[in-house]
């Protein structure tokens, strides 16, 4: 009886630092990301849209968006699960495209800024923090355990992020006290461990404790544009566009 009551005080202390390790060191959480499309009033648009959002979702199986944070730093990746596994390359782009709006995101909350990494270019789309205004709502759920609290996501500026990107809905968790999730936008008080936007939802899998130290990304070196500036020069640079003006 002794034993196993010392047994049982050694498996709540380590639930406890489990848990202190969340809440205060780096983290490691993966999503599985879905693809989301619905219906236009357009019928061929919407059955191509449709055929397209099939093949995307089949790309996310095979990928893991992965978010590491310290509360300091938070990096939204991804984790391929199966090598060559997409076709030359294209639906690869334009999954991390629909999932991410680039190759990665990096948010660095001593500047309240993010910072997307382009798929098409050398530079980097930087967009406020606080260009969201987080509404807590007392609606409740769990997920993976955890007590997770609804939010809803308003934009301050339309002019300041793509419409799409935006996140309308989060469940976050207080007791995971860091900042970070799946958006360029995780200033929740609490990791956020589902996220929806217009085009995507994102849920978490899996959370582990990162024992390698979150490094801040380089920026000296690194061509960056506001939203407003990358609109402006994708627009000037895209072949579809340059055509177009020169019709």
């Amino acid at each position: 009886m002794k034993y196993r009551r010392i047994l049982n005080l050694i498996c709540i202390g380590f639930n406890l630092v489990w848990s202190l390790n969340l809440s205060s060191q780096h983290t490691i959480i993966n999503y599985r990301g879905t693809a989301i499309f619905k219906s236009a009033t357009d019928s061929e648009y919407s059955n191509n849209m449709t055929l397209l959002t099939k093949r995307i979702n089949n790309s996310l199986k095979n990928i893991d968006i992965q978010v590491k944070t310290n509360g300091v730093l938070n990096i939204v990746s991804y984790v391929e699960k199966l090598e060559n596994d997409f076709n030359g390359g294209t639906l690869k782009n334009l999954t991390l495209s629909m999932a991410l709006n680039g190759k990665q995101i990096f948010t660095d909350y001593s500047r309240q800024t993010s910072y997307y990494e382009s798929l098409s270019y050398n530079m980097l789309r930087s967009v406020s923090t606080s260009n969201i205004e987080w509404e807590i709502l007392d609606d409740v759920k769990n997920i993976l355990g955890y007590k997770c609290y609804k939010a809803l996501g308003n934009i301050v500026s339309l002019d300041e992020e793509y419409r799409l990107a935006v996140p309308t809905i989060a469940w976050f968790c207080p007791e995971l006290s860091l900042k970070g999730g799946p958006t360029a936008y995780a200033t929740l008080p609490g990791l956020i461990l589902e996220l929806e936007n217009k085009k995507m939802k994102f849920t978490a899998i899996s959370i582990e404790e990162n024992k390698n130290t979150l490094r801040e990304v380089n920026l000296k070196n690194k061509k960056i544009k506001s939203h407003k500036e990358f609109v402006a020069y994708f627009s000037a640079n895209n072949p579809l566009s340059r055509l177009n003006n020169k019709k």
